[in-house]
C-alpha cells in the first residue's frame, strides 16, 4: 500500500508535460528517477563542418537540438527544473521564449531556448542537469525547482539505509523539538543547498542564473494525501518562494518572481491543478524571466536591450495571451485528467466512499472552462476511457476505469447538488 501511495504522489506532477515528450508509466518511475539519471543528459554528434549537433537524450527529455560551438548571433537560454520548467516549452504562437526574444534582444540576435525540464525531478537531480547544461555555452541559466523536495524516491540500499539513519536522528530530535518544523526545515535546507550549488557552478563559468519563484494556486483544496503528510508538503509553498528569493539575493543571482506576476494577472485562474499552469501563460512567464535577466546586475552583459516601450508592448501581448479562451476545451480536458488521477489514488487508498473536495474543485474548474469533456466522460465507462486517451496515464487509468467511473459519477452528482 505504501508503494502505491508513493508512486501515486510522485507521478501526479508528471501529467501532460510538453506534447513532444515521451512520458514514463507509473511502473517505470523507479527506473526513471534512479537509473535514467545516471545517463548523460545531452549527446553530441559530429557534423561535416566540424561542429557538433547536440540534443537532450535522457529518456523523457524534450529533444531540443542545438549546435556546439554556439553560432554567432545566438543567445542561448537553458531552462532546467521539474515539470513546471518543462511547461515553459511552447505556448501560443510558438515557443514563448523565442517570441519574447525577438522583441527584447538586440537586432540580429536570436534567442535559442533549450528546455531541460524533467517531471518529478527534485533539486538534487536538477543540479546534475544544470552542470551538464553549463558545458554547452549558455548565455543564461533559468531554474524552476521546489515542488518535489519532499517526495524523493530512494534509489538503492545505500540511500535507503542513509534515509533510515536520518529519520532516526530526526525522531530523536523530535523528542524535544516540533517534528513538523524539523521536517519542513530539512526539506528547505536540502532545496537551498541545491540552489546554491547551481548558482555557484554557473558563476564559475560567468553564466548568469535566474531563479524563479513558483506560481501557486491557493484556491485548490489540498488532497487527502497532502493533509495526511502535512509535515512533508507535497508541493512548494510560500516558504519555498521566500527561500528562492533569499538565495537569489544572497548569491547575487537574478530573481524572476513568477508567483507575483501570475497572481496579478489572468494567470491567477489559469492552473490545471495547484501548480501546473496552462501554456497560454508561458508568454507572461517568458517576459518576466527575460525582464528580470535584463534588469539584474549579473545579466547586464547579455544581449537583452529592450527599452521601456518595447517591454510594455511585450507585456501587453503576454497578458492578452493569458486571458485568451481559445483553448478552453483542451484545458478542460487537462483539468479532468488531474481529477480522474486523483480519483484513481482514492480508489487505491481504499476510501471510495468519501467525497474529495479537491476533485470537486477540479471538476468545477473543468466545467467552467468547457463542460463537454465532463459530459462525454460521464456517458459510459468507455467514454471515460476515451477521455484519457491522450494522457501518459492511458494504460493505468484505462485499466482502472471500472473503479474510477462510479467515483467520477458520484462526484459529478455531488457537484450538481451544490449548485
Amino acid at each position: 500500500m505504501e508503494r502505491i501511495r508513493t508512486i501515486a504522489r510522485t507521478v501526479l506532477p508528471l501529467l501532460l508535460l510538453a506534447a513532444s515528450t515521451t512520458r514514463p508509466a507509473a511502473q517505470d518511475l523507479e527506473r526513471y528517477l534512479c537509473e535514467d539519471v545516471r545517463l548523460p543528459f545531452f549527446s553530441a554528434a559530429p557534423q561535416p563542418d566540424g561542429a557538433a549537433s547536440c540534443r537532450p537524450v535522457r529518456p523523457n527529455a524534450i529533444t531540443v537540438p542545438f549546435r556546439d560551438p554556439k553560432p554567432a548571433g545566438v543567445f542561448r537560454l537553458f531552462v532546467v527544473g521539474e515539470s513546471a520548467a518543462s511547461i515553459l516549452y511552447g505556448g501560443p504562437g510558438g515557443d514563448a521564449f523565442e517570441r519574447e526574444g525577438r522583441a527584447l534582444l538586440h537586432p540580429g540576435e536570436r534567442l535559442e531556448h533549450v528546455n531541460a525540464g524533467m517531471g518529478a525531478y527534485d533539486s538534487s537531480r536538477i543540479v546534475s542537469v544544470a552542470r551538464e547544461a553549463l558545458e554547452h555555452s549558455p548565455d543564461a541559466l533559468v531554474v524552476l525547482s521546489g515542488h518535489n523536495e519532499g517526495r524523493a524516491i530512494l534509489c538503492g540500499r545505500a540511500e535507503r539505509l542513509a534515509a533510515r539513519l536520518r529519520e532516526g536522528l530526526l525522531r530523536l530530535r523530535a523528542l524535544v523539538d516540533d517534528e513538523t518544523a524539523l521536517r519542513r526545515a530539512r526539506r528547505l535546507r536540502r532545496h537551498e543547498d541545491s540552489l546554491r550549488a547551481m548558482i555557484r557552478a554557473a558563476r564559475a563559468r560567468r553564466v548568469p542564473v535566474v531563479l524563479c519563484t513558483l506560481p501557486l494556486d491557493a484556491r485548490l483544496p489540498p488532497s487527502p494525501e497532502e493533509l495526511e503528510s502535512a509535515a512533508e508538503p507535497e508541493r512548494a509553498s510560500a516558504s519555498t518562494n521566500a527561500l528562492i528569493a533569499r538565495v537569489a539575493r544572497e548569491e547575487g543571482a537574478c530573481l524572476a518572481d513568477l508567483h507575483a506576476a501570475f497572481a496579478a494577472s489572468p494567470c491567477a485562474a489559469a492552473f490545471a491543478d495547484g501548480v501546473h499552469w496552462f501554456p497560454r501563460c508561458n508568454p507572461l512567464a517568458a517576459h518576466v524571466v527575460l525582464s528580470a535577466l535584463a534588469a539584474c546586475p549579473v545579466g547586464a552583459g547579455t544581449a537583452l536591450s529592450a527599452g521601456p516601450a518595447a517591454l510594455a508592448a511585450a507585456r501587453a501581448r503576454a497578458l492578452a495571451d493569458a486571458a485568451s479562451k481559445t483553448s478552453a476545451r483542451e484545458e478542460s480536458g487537462t483539468v479532468l485528467l488531474y481529477a480522474l488521477s486523483a480519483l484513481q489514488v482514492q480508489a487505491h487508498l481504499g476510501t471510495p466512499g468519501a467525497l474529495s473536495e479537491r476533485v470537486l474543485a477540479l471538476l468545477s474548474r473543468a466545467e467552467a472552462l468547457a463542460p463537454g469533456p465532463l459530459r462525454e466522460a460521464a456517458r459510459s465507462e468507455a467514454g471515460l476511457r476515451n477521455a484519457v486517451r491522450e494522457s501518459f496515464f492511458v494504460h493505468t487509468l484505462q485499466s482502472d476505469s471500472a473503479a474510477i467511473y462510479p467515483l467520477y459519477l458520484r462526484h459529478l452528482e455531488a457537484l450538481r447538488k451544490r449548485r
